[in-house]
């Protein structure tokens, strides 16, 4: 069973509660490394940890934006704790692999000024799943798109870049399923992609 008296991995507001400090106050009070959504550590009181007294840094308590409930906000917050807290359930996918955010991004006004508020029904998506999150290498996605954009998707040569099944159908206006069909019949990729449907293989 957890010891109680053990913060860490806690999540407490803004905070994610890291470990226990060395240090102590003039009054023998524990205080525990912290960091706050927005990216900043600080040392904070133990019984402020538990009586909620202190939930963000001081840089959120004077923020204006007044997103701090709103998708686009909570989706920044979560990018975050998995690259960064290793207790967070998905950190082994991201920052145990070396995921990081970018450290412009710890600015939460920074992150919307580049990526724009959160479409309903997406989430953000690298678009190369191997790189970090950063503007260039980030996008609104929907469920469809992040499908086609996992690791574990194969990806087809075009031209000079890499794109899955899926992307390279909707470039070409050709219901995927039909190219799948053209590939396993022995098609070569351009023929599959750009046959006509109604045409027959010579």
């Amino acid at each position: 069973m957890r010891d109680r008296s053990d913060l860490s991995g806690r999540i407490v507001g803004s905070w994610t509660v890291l470990a226990k400090s060395s240090e102590r106050g003039k009054h023998g009070q524990v205080y525990w490394e912290c960091q706050c959504q927005c990216g900043a550590k600080n040392l904070v009181m133990g019984e402020s940890l538990r009586r909620q007294t202190s939930t963000k840094c001081l840089s959120c308590k004077n923020t204006v934006h007044g997103m701090e409930k709103t998708p686009t906000y909570c989706t920044c917050a979560a990018m975050k704790q998995r690259c960064s807290n290793p207790n967070y359930h998905s950190y082994f996918y991201y920052g145990g692999r070396g995921i990081l955010v970018c450290n412009e991004w710890q600015s939460f006004e920074v992150f919307l000024a580049d990526m724009g508020e959160k479409p309903e029904g997406t989430s953000i998506d690298r678009i190369d799943v191997e790189k970090g999150y950063f503007k260039e290498n980030c996008r609104w996605a929907t469920p469809a798109q992040q499908a086609r954009n996992r690791r574990n998707t194969r990806k087809y040569e075009w031209g000079e870049e890499s794109f899955s099944l899926g992307d390279l159908s909707d470039m070409h206006n050709i219901n995927v399923r039909r190219v799948q069909q053209r590939l396993n019949a022995g098609w070569d990729l351009e023929k599959a992609l750009t046959v006509p449907v109604r045409m027959k293989q010579k």
